[in-house]
């Protein structure tokens, strides 16, 4: 597995159907957007994972924030 989707694969999930969920990709960064929560979506990261080829870990904004935060002392 590589660190770096192939194009190939961002494009076969870029048109899985994807209902009010959303998804953009950035060079070695997934971001997704799930407004009705994770339990009832689509994205996962055993998808994300086998679709783009690569290894993925998630964080939700909360988590974000919070290690944000803690680099900024």
């Amino acid at each position: 597995m590589g660190s770096i989707p192939q194009q190939d694969d961002i494009e076969v999930l870029r048109s899985m159907p994807l209902d009010d969920d959303k998804l953009e990709i950035r060079e070695d960064v997934c971001y997704y957007y799930i407004p009705v929560g994770a339990s009832t979506s689509k994205l996962s990261n055993v998808l994300i994972e086998k679709k783009l080829k690569v290894r993925a870990t998630s964080r939700n904004i909360n988590t974000m924030l919070k290690l944000m935060e803690l680099t900024q002392t």
